[in-house]
Formats: structure tokens, C-alpha cells, sequence
């Protein structure tokens, strides 16, 4: 009777660990058995189309110490006002961008690490690039989030800091 009681507690106190994982159903590395929730990855690859973009815009510029500019705002861009209107994914590291009209806007290359993920366009000589955050994606939703800070390297007590967040 003491092994049997030894053996009900034994189970119980290890069926109540907290096991660690993704508890997102939409993520790619989703753990239906984890009830503690660590970093989800997502799959970005696929056709987004926009119905709606949100810009919420933090943005901080500090000189010799002082607050010149500390704003925040909202900018929600409805549905028949987007363009580009669309964005493609593909799998082989290419990203297009579509116009309402369905001419293409822009296309690019992408790369990801964990949930970052970076945006190159090649404009002639340029090379321009942003890194964005996966935060969701499910079959229709995609937000991918934005923060970033410089430094005026010729001044240095110049700072800018900026955060956007994009829903496709």
C-alpha cells in the first residue's frame, strides 16, 4: 500500500511540471504538450494580401541630453487607400511587392534568423534593408514589428530611436 501511494504521488507530481514550449497552434515549432510558453517560430512564406495597415509610430530624438522630439501616434490606412496592396513570401528568399493594380512594386530578397526577419532591396547602387519581427502569423494575418535606434557617429550626442508595427 506505501509503494502504491509512493507510486499515485510520484505520477501526479510529475504530470503538474511546467513544460516549456511554444503554445501557439499557428507556429511552426508548436508543442500541443507545453504549458509554460517560450519563443514560437512562424512561417511568413506565402501570398499576403492587405486589407488593412496599421503604423503605430514611436519615435524619440535626444540631443546634448535634451528631448527634441518624443511623439507617438497611430496611422491606420484603410483598405482602399493601400499600395502596395500585397506582399509575397517565396521560399526561394524573394519578396514581391504588388500594387492595387497588381503591377509589381518592388522586388526583394529576404532572409530570417529565429523570428527576425530581413528585407534587402537592391535600388541600382543602393542596398537598402530593414529587420523586421515575426510577431504573428496565422492562415490570413501576418504582423511583423520594427524598432530601431542611431546614432549621429559625427555627433555623438544625437540619437534617434523609432518602432513601427505592420499588419498584413
Amino acid at each position: 500500500m506505501k509503494k502504491l501511494i509512493i507510486f499515485i504521488f510520484s505520477v501526479v507530481l510529475l504530470g503538474s511540471c511546467n513544460k516549456e514550449g511554444c503554445t501557439d497552434p499557428n507556429a511552426v515549432n508548436y508543442n500541443s504538450n507545453a504549458n509554460v510558453s517560450m519563443d514560437c517560430i512562424y512561417d511568413q512564406v506565402g501570398s499576403w494580401t492587405t486589407t488593412r495597415q496599421d503604423y503605430d509610430v514611436s519615435y524619440l530624438t535626444i540631443y546634448l541630453g535634451d528631448t527634441i522630439e518624443d511623439t507617438n501616434y497611430i496611422d491606420v490606412t484603410p483598405s482602399n487607400s493601400l499600395d502596395p496592396i500585397g506582399i509575397d513570401f517565396k521560399a526561394n528568399g524573394m519578396v514581391i511587392e504588388y500594387h492595387r493594380d497588381g503591377e509589381i512594386d518592388s522586388t526583394s530578397t529576404w532572409t530570417t534568423s529565429n523570428n527576425s526577419i530581413k528585407i534587402i532591396e537592391y535600388n541600382g547602387s543602393n542596398l537598402d534593408s530593414i529587420t523586421l519581427n515575426i510577431e504573428a502569423v496565422t492562415t490570413d494575418f501576418l504582423r511583423l514589428t520594427s524598432s530601431d535606434s542611431e546614432i549621429d557617429n559625427s555627433d555623438p550626442d544625437y540619437f534617434i530611436s523609432f518602432s513601427y508595427n505592420f499588419i498584413w
